[in-house]
Order: C-alpha cells, then sequence, then structure tokens
C-alpha cells in the first residue's frame, strides 16, 4: 500500500479523466491491473480504479444515513413477513392455504432480499464504521432465504434451482403483481387450494434432512403427517417417533398460540 505516490503511467492508455491526478490514477489501474485512489479535496470526492473500473466513494456519513433509511424500510418488510408466515402456518395445519397466501409471503420474502442486496456493499465501504448496523442487516435476514425455499420445495411442482431464478428473474413490476407469481411458480389462480408437502413444518422438528425427505415422500401432505393414522412415522423413525410425534404436537399448539415459527 503506498500514498501520496508520484505515477507516470503510460499515456497511451485512454482516459475519461481530465485532472492530472485522476488521469495518471486511472491509466496505472489499467496498465497495472491494480487498484488505484484519487482525492479531490476541492469536488469532496474520492474514485477508485482497478482496471477498466471506476467507482465513486460515497462520505461515510452519506452511507450512513443511506443505510439506515434501508434499515427502517427492512425491517417493516420484515413485520410484514413474520406475520404473512404465522398467518400461513395457521392455514396449513388447518387445510385452508390458498395460492393468494403462499404468493404473499414468497413476494415479500424476495422484496426483503432484493432490499438487503441493494445495500450490502455500503457495510464493505462503511468498514467498523458500520458493524453495528451490520449486525442489525444480519439480524433482519435471518432465516428469510431458508424459509423461502421451503415454501417453494412444498408448494412448486417445478424444481427448487429453477423456481429461485424464475423469482430473481422477475422485474421489480413483475414481483408486484402476484397473480404474474402464480403463473410462474405454481401454473394456478389465486384463489385455487393448495396443500403443502410437510417441509417447512418438518423443518422445526429434531429432524435430520434426510428423515424430512422420506416423511414427505411416505405421506400425502402435511395434514396426513399431522394425523398420521396408519403409524407411517413408527416405521420411518423407529424408536424416535413417539418423541417426534410430541413435538408435532407441541408445534402445533405454538401455532395455534401465533408464536413466530419457521
Amino acid at each position: 500500500l503506498h500514498a501520496n505516490v508520484l505515477l507516470t503511467p503510460d499515456i497511451t492508455n485512454h482516459t475519461n479523466e481530465t485532472g492530472t491526478r485522476h488521469k495518471a490514477a486511472e491509466r496505472t489501474a489499467k496498465q497495472a491491473g491494480t487498484f488505484v485512489m484519487a482525492i479531490s479535496e476541492r469536488r469532496k470526492k474520492v474514485s477508485l480504479y482497478h482496471k477498466n473500473t471506476r467507482y465513486f466513494l460515497k462520505p461515510s456519513d452519506e452511507i450512513l444515513r443511506d443505510v439506515s433509511n434501508s434499515l427502517q424500510i427492512l425491517e417493516k418488510q420484515r413485520e410484514i413477513f413474520d406475520d404473512l408466515n404465522n398467518k400461513l402456518n395457521l392455514l396449513e395445519i388447518s387445510s385452508m392455504t390458498s395460492v393468494r397466501d403462499i404468493c404473499k409471503l414468497l413476494q415479500r420474502g424476495e422484496m426483503i432480499l432484493r432490499i438487503a442486496d441493494s445495500i450490502k456493499r455500503n457495510f464493505t465501504e462503511l468498514g467498523k464504521v458500520g458493524n453495528i448496523m451490520n449486525m442489525r442487516y444480519k439480524e433482519l435476514l435471518k432465516g428469510i432465504e431458508r424459509m423461502e425455499e421451503n415454501v417453494l420445495r412444498d408448494y412448486s411442482r417445478m424444481s427448487l434451482k429453477k423456481t429461485k431464478t424464475l423469482l430473481s428473474n422477475l422485474s421489480s413490476d413483475g414481483l408486484l403483481d402476484i397473480e404474474a407469481i402464480a403463473r410462474l411458480v405454481f401454473e394456478k389462480g389465486l384463489e385455487e387450494s393448495s396443500q403443502p408437502k410437510g417441509f417447512r413444518f418438518l423443518s422445526n422438528l429434531t429432524l435430520t434432512q434426510k428423515e424430512v425427505s422420506l416423511i414427505v415422500s411416505s405421506f400425502k401432505g402435511l395434514n396426513e403427517v399431522l394425523e398420521d393414522e396408519t403409524n407411517k412415522l413408527e416405521d420411518i423413525l423407529k424408536n424416535r417417533a413417539s418423541t417426534i410425534k410430541e413435538e408435532i404436537e407441541n408445534l402445533r399448539v405454538q401455532i395455534l398460540e401465533g408464536k413466530v415459527v419457521f
């Protein structure tokens, strides 16, 4: 790392800059393929160059203000997401889930992930100054991607990879249109009913991923798992079946009491 260095790069390297220092910085970055920073005190601007890329660094107070505003939006979106999640939990154990309920949760989860992605780079620029905000940021994102994946496993007929790609490729306007999400991801109308396979529910029990997949493939849906009049769980889990059945009942009670799960 070197500072206040006189740079004399090859002047045949093209530059779009006008100032002497910034010209030298851009040419050096291109010629050496490295990072070069140029500071303009008059314009109060810091320019970072790397190969053919130029990036303007914002003042820390401006970034802090932007991140603070974005976190407030993220907090509100997370609050809505958790409410929708709790509602879906209750609808699932009551066998009353509609495509609309599923799409609204997916829509909100995708919004959160996009907002989070837009501010992620700011924490790199802030360094230690943004540590506390970064902790809050991670807290707000906790479990979102996992919950979204379990929803897709439960309801989509397509592979997880394909459905995630479809969602991420939606434009901002497309994401606001839950009818479009329903058609694209589920090929159904919003008011159609849809029964979960059980991935979301079972992921909260002390089961391995292999056991969850085995249970899902052995039952016709979550409702059948909850009732289990055929003793399939005993066949799959052997001596752990009674423990898991107790966990299922406890989780059902938590959902009915409105506690946040999943």
